[in-house]
């Protein structure tokens, strides 16, 4: 539609006469229908007197009616908005094409703004066209016929909505399958209408429409075995994850196209088509509302309905089901109970690789017929683009030793008078850096440098005033370059010396508050709890470097 709006925009004022644009729409994508209502539109128009050229056809494909915001009929009336439309009348085959909204006023609203930039706006299904006059009781029941038309445009979208909800839950009172992909375990099949014997599967979101048939759920051999196997692993209380990967060593069936995992274990074993009931609408996340029987849910419902013995043959009884929700449940709320706190890892943000400088994240490994262990991964770089990965990329190290390290290291830090020395020597590299035998007296030299600039600056300013002759004023501009030039260097001077000065009264008045805290945290380290150990190893180590090849760790302490 902007190549159709830039040629539109091209025509001159003065081509409207006896000229008309066209809109159409179509929820549905389908091309062809709208075409034909731009050639109906066409054909009434020039019933009327009117020609639509092809450049001033606007629409929207695949676009609901519901919408005001739509590109088609956005650049549209933005054109009669500027004042430049080239034409007088703009045809619409209805008013459903133009707006199926529940407030009845937005095509009035579009009729409204097409009138004030002196366009018509026609539709070619009414006998006569509305102009609403000048008032009067002609105009009054005009308008009154309109907002019935329009109000009438959203009751029929409704009712199509209730219609389609109505003919789905029938077929599906019927054992009929109306999802495009089915249920772990079963396969879509299509059948007869008469006789309901299967004529051939259908992969999923393949779809198909075929007069006397419809599609039912047929039992997928090899799958029932795998929910056999996955329901036998719940029934141990084994975990999701060892459950997957039992699965995915058997060769089972995917549920989809990525191995088999924890998520898909739970979200096949609480999906209740396996005690043979079906919900339709259902949502895949918590909180979702419980779904109400298909006898007792309302008609236009939008919410989850249930459809009890959909499937009569299923691996489970209701009580079984039963029994493996109870399971499912206490689990998760065990793992709720567990759940380690973000602490569980003491050198998050503190391990890093020697190599590339990467950080390494905690990550609870189990070989193979083991227990969970905790380790330190070395991430895998999700897009390498142009770089080098690093060659030691998802190298794992067992936590303890680590943490060991690390702990010990933070002990002999706090329990010696290390940090302490640590803090003296970094305020004497302060002092000694800055100058400070010699700080304040540098400091006055240069302030008084800087006050004799400015007034050399001031008194040529006055002489520049009395300058008579060019080369005077040429010399005093030369004098003011140098100033000022002079003036910015021994303003960065003073206020380096300044910053300076202010550094090492911060560290001196800082330091005998460090030694105190140390003190504090030297008795308080040993019987503080988990969260607070790892903010002092955090504040106490800046890093810990992993030497993959040399099988060595080098801990680096902070500095004061």
């Amino acid at each position: 539609m902007t190549d159709q709006h830039a040629r539109a925009t091209r025509l001159a004022p003065q081509d409207r006469t006896r000229t008309a644009a066209s809109y159409a729409r179509k929820s549905d994508a389908n091309e062809s229908a709208v075409q034909d209502q731009h050639v109906t539109n066409a054909e009434r128009a020039l019933h009327d007197g009117f020609d639509i050229p092809l450049e001033l056809r606007w629409g929207d494909d695949g676009v609901s009616g519901t919408t005001t915001k739509r590109s088609g009929l956005d650049a549209l009336l933005a054109l009669i908005q500027s004042g430049n439309a080239p034409f007088q009348r703009l045809y619409v085959r209805d008013r459903d094409r133009l707006a199926r909204t529940a407030d009845p006023r937005y095509t009035f609203y579009v009729e409204f703004l097409c009138k004030l930039q002196g366009v018509q706006l026609c539709y070619t299904t009414d006998k006569k066209h509305v102009t609403y006059g000048d008032g009067g009781d002609e105009g009054m029941v005009e308008f009154i016929t309109s907002a019935l038309k329009n109000m009438k445009a959203h009751q029929e979208l409704a009712d199509t909505r209730k219609r389609t909800t109505r003919g789905t839950r029938t077929s599906l009172k019927k054992g009929h399958f109306v999802a495009t992909r089915a249920p772990y375990g079963y396969d879509r099949w299509l059948a007869r209408n008469d006789t309901s014997a299967f004529v051939r599967m259908v992969p999923d979101g393949e779809r198909i429409r075929m007069a006397d048939h419809h599609f039912r759920l047929r039992v997928n051999p090899a799958e029932q075995v795998a929910l056999q196997h996955l329901f036998d692993g719940i029934r141990q209380r084994k975990a999701f994850a060892q459950i997957a990967r039992e699965l995915e060593a058997i060769g089972a069936p995917r549920a989809g196209t990525t191995p088999w995992s924890a998520s898909n274990v739970r979200d096949i074993a609480t999906n209740p088509m396996h005690k043979g009931d079906y919900v339709y609408g259902r949502l895949k996340h918590d909180g979702a509302p419980t779904p109400a029987h298909e006898l007792n849910a309302e008609e236009a419902t939008t919410a989850p309905v249930l459809f009890a013995d959909f499937m009569p043959d299923a691996p489970l009884s209701a009580a079984e089901w039963e029994r493996i929700q109870a399971v499912i449940a206490e689990r998760l709320a065990l793992a709720r109970h567990q759940k380690p706190s973000g602490t569980r890892y003491l050198l998050t943000s503190i391990l890093r690789c020697s190599t590339c400088n990467t950080g390494l994240f905690g990550h609870r490994q189990a070989p193979r017929g083991g227990e969970r262990v905790r380790m330190y991964r070395h991430p895998v770089p999700r897009a390498q683009g142009d770089t080098v990965p690093c060659p030691h990329a998802n190298r794992y190290l067992h936590a303890e030793p680590l943490e060991t390290a690390a702990l010990t290291a933070t002990r002999l830090l706090l329990s010696s008078d290390e940090a302490q020395r640590l803090a003296r020597q970094e305020l004497a590299r302060l002092r000694e850096n800055a100058g400070a035998a010699h700080h304040a007296t540098a400091l006055r030299e240069t302030e008084a440098a800087l006050g004799a600039a400015k007034r050399a600056a001031a008194e040529a300013n006055v002489r520049a005033a009395r300058a008579a002759t060019e080369m005077e004023r040429q010399i005093h501009d030369a004098t003011m370059l140098t100033l000022a030039a002079e003036a910015q260097a021994l303003t960065t001077r003073v206020e380096a010396l300044r910053m300076d000065a202010v550094r090492i009264a911060d560290a001196e008045a800082r330091l005998p508050a460090m030694e105190a805290r140390l003190t504090e945290l030297q008795h308080s380290f040993e019987r503080c709890s988990s969260d607070e150990r790892k903010v002092i190893v955090a504040t106490v180590i800046d890093s810990m470097r992993v030497d993959f090849a040399a099988n060595h760790v080098e801990v680096r302490v902070r500095a004061a």
